[in-house]
């Protein structure tokens, strides 16, 4: 093992089939950033875990109130939720995929992160116009309009933690 790598070995077991997966390292400070990047891992892991959940709450429970109320439909608001929600759909989706595609060197990849907080951003200004607006005016919307507001702050979070996240494991790899 001449490559100048510092190897070590990490036990593996399949079915009580020990194996043992050969982790190489280019130096020292390579070895010591491997801890730094779990952390910024679970940040996005907790950001969408915190996403998903708000677009589970959307889609089975805000979206079916707002597609059932009368003076929703005549005012027109179900069909313009639908096409915010597909907005919210396609950062979620660029979301799954930055944690399915993430490379250390890809560009592409980077950008990911944050063309989907934008996505969820948009979202969420449709939410801050609109939450208001029925908490005034619908009756019956007034608890949907209030936890609204509560999954906006979720997404802040969630958008915070990805930054973080993010910021951190430029840091790891410079």
């Amino acid at each position: 093992m001449g490559s100048g790598l510092n190897n070590q070995q990490r036990p593996f077991d399949i079915f009580g089939i020990g194996f043992y997966i050969l982790e190489g390292f280019e130096s020292k400070e390579e070895e010591l950033n491997m801890d730094k990047k779990p952390a910024s891992r679970r940040l996005v892991y907790i950001a969408t875990a915190l996403v998903i959940g708000v677009t589970a709450l959307w889609a089975f429970w805000f979206l079916p109130r707002l597609v059932a109320h009368p003076e929703a439909i005549a005012d027109r608001v179900d069909r313009s939720s639908k096409v915010f929600f597909a907005l919210r759909l396609a950062g979620v989706i660029c979301l799954i995929a930055y944690l399915i595609l993430r490379r250390p060197a890809g560009r592409l990849i980077k950008g990911l992160l944050y063309f989907a907080i934008v996505l969820i951003c948009l979202f969420d200004f449709f939410v801050i116009d609109e939450a208001p607006f029925y908490l005034q005016f619908y009756r019956g919307l007034q608890s949907v309009a209030t936890l609204m507001l509560v999954c906006l702050g979720f997404d802040l979070i969630a958008g915070i933690l990805a930054i973080i996240a993010r910021h951190k494991r430029r840091r790891a790899s410079s």
